[in-house]
């Protein structure tokens, strides 16, 4: 039996979890459209605790934001935004960069590395910057292919089915539904 189906059996008490998570979710998903994220501070300790985003330059973060404003008007793929951060970074930021992503377009996901060890998938470190942010690309595609499996399964369904009903008016797409239930999977709940 797979987490997943594991995870079906106690949908129920996931979701009960999910609350606070969901309503975090929202708030920044209602807002990034409506604020400039270059300047909005509430926004960015919303986004940065949200996502655990800490202990960067006040550069890092002054070219991240200046991204992710613009990101939201050219809709820039994984591979575009993934090269722009590490070019004025120098950082292959791939958890960082699916998070701006994700929250630009919900029907992407997100990588981290607990949601690669569900998937069997890697991010092995590599010297080489460049080879580095391909091998980013890489896992970030395979990780795409990979949800788009498992948004198939029956589980994925049925829990999808029952987080529509606990958070009846969300606006939260398939693909962020399941990425919930790998997070509390991780958390071993």
């Amino acid at each position: 039996m797979t987490s997943l189906e594991n995870a079906v059996k106690k949908v129920d008490n996931i979701l009960l979890t999910l609350d606070e998570p969901v309503k975090k979710y929202l708030s920044i998903q209602e807002h990034v459209n409506s604020c400039n994220v270059q300047q909005d501070l509430d926004f960015q300790r919303e986004f940065n605790g949200f996502y655990r985003i800490a202990h960067r330059s006040k550069e890092w973060y002054i070219t991240f934001y200046s991204y992710f404003e613009s990101a939201k008007e050219i809709l820039p793929s994984f591979e575009e935004a993934i090269h722009h951060i590490c070019e004025n970074t120098g950082k292959v930021e791939t958890s960082f960069v699916s998070k701006m992503i994700a929250t630009i377009n919900p029907e992407l996901p997100i990588i981290d590395k607990y949601v690669l060890e569900y998937f069997g998938l890697t991010m092995p470190y590599i010297k080489n910057v460049a080879d580095r942010e391909k091998k980013a690309v890489e896992t970030y595609n395979a990780l795409c292919h990979e949800y788009s499996e498992i948004m198939k399964s029956q589980e994925a369904k049925i829990f999808c089915d029952k987080f529509d009903k606990k958070f009846s008016l969300n606006k939260i797409s398939n693909v962020k539904k399941i990425d919930f239930i790998l997070w509390k999977i991780r958390r071993g709940k």
